[in-house]
């Protein structure tokens, strides 16, 4: 079982950005609509100041614009027909001279100071590049989007949402975008191909604030997560089945985290085929897509339950063991672990590298 790491002290450099911070009263409804507010009066306010017709002093910078134009327009042709006529002197022949293939530098406000050292194609867990459909991807573990209360059994389980928003702006801006497994299990087999920063986002057991929290920050950059279903507590709460419902008409793909959460190391025979196979069933049947992908409870597995998986006809599993998603591994599919305690910058490393 995975441990979560001790509390850590956050570098004072990482109080800096101003960008990744929410303030702890972060309403996702308020603030979604607050955003399309702002981006509608971004779009709007350019035809409402440009309206009417202009003043003599904007007349006059109009005529001034226009000439500084053509000015440097002809001093753009110039510059071309001169260097053609070296190119022909020059070079011998009646081409242009041989252009430098040699790559400009990068320049350094463009760089991820997050980014892996390795190039393209993303680098593997073990640090060497990997190949075109080969890429290592990291799944971020989520359970509830919520302040955890007083007495929480599990208070690591919790992410306020103002982390969860911080953490979502950290990705955008990052250069990172959310994809869903499926697709990573497509790329994999070179029927599909992933961004440059790919990442698959997921939830387990099935809360309200998947819908009400997570689902409504992740919509302001177009995302979409999986969810990894316990049909228990679905089966419990109407309300909530609703709620799964919705997002997975709005396209998030759905997982299976067995019938009622067990053990699965303690079952065998027809009650293992049961939480593997039947929570396949029944899940599909009730939120109408397709269940292509499994979820251990607790991170409890062994041989004979991946068998057990494989047999039901999913495409993978994951796991609650630390690391990479990697192709070699589509039954024992790793993911990064996020928490409350986790600063931005350890945030960024583990999403990065799949370890704390």
């Amino acid at each position: 079982m995975h441990e979560d790491r001790p509390p850590s002290q956050e570098p004072s450099i990482w109080d800096v950005p101003e960008r990744f911070r929410a303030p702890d009263d972060w309403d996702p409804h308020t603030r979604a609509s607050e955003a399309h507010e702002r981006t509608d009066t971004a779009v709007r306010r350019p035809a409402a100041q440009t309206s009417g017709a202009p003043s003599a002093g904007r007349r006059r910078l109009l005529v001034i614009a226009a000439a500084a134009v053509l000015l440097l327009a002809a001093v753009a042709a110039t510059a071309v027909a001169l260097t053609r006529e070296d190119g022909t002197a020059t070079g011998g022949g009646s081409g242009p001279a041989a252009a430098d293939d040699s790559p400009s530098p990068e320049p350094a406000s463009s760089r991820d100071p997050f980014a892996s050292p390795t190039s393209s194609p993303r680098a593997s867990a073990s640090g060497a590049a990997a190949e075109p459909g080969e890429a290592a991807v990291p799944i971020l573990m989520y359970h509830l989007i919520a302040a955890a209360p007083a007495d929480a059994a599990y208070p690591d389980l919790y992410v306020r949402p103002a982390t969860f928003a911080r953490q979502m702006r950290y990705l955008h801006e990052a250069g990172y975008q959310a994809v869903s497994l499926g697709r990573v299990f497509d790329a994999w087999a070179g029927a599909a191909t992933l961004p440059d920063k790919p990442v698959v986002i997921s939830f387990d057991d099935g809360y309200p604030s998947h819908y009400l929290t997570a689902a409504p920050i992740m919509r302001l950059y177009g995302w979409k997560g999986l969810l990894n279903a316990d049909w228990k507590v679905l089966d419990e709460s109407p309300r909530l089945l609703a709620q799964l419902r919705l997002l997975a008409e709005a396209g998030w793909e759905m997982g299976s985290h067995a019938l009622t959460h067990p053990d699965l190391t303690t079952l065998s025979g027809e009650q293992l085929e049961e939480e593997v196979g039947g929570s396949r069933t029944v899940l599909s049947e009730q939120l109408g897509v397709p269940i292509d992908f499994f979820c251990y409870p607790a991170g409890r597995y062994d041989d004979e339950v991946v068998a057990a998986v494989k047999e039901a006809g999913y495409r993978g599993a994951t796991t609650t063991d630390p690391g990479l998603a990697l192709k070699s591994e589509p039954f024992r599919l790793k993911r990064v672990r996020v928490s409350e305690r986790m600063s931005l910058e350890g945030f960024a490393a583990a999403v990065r590298s799949g370890t704390l």
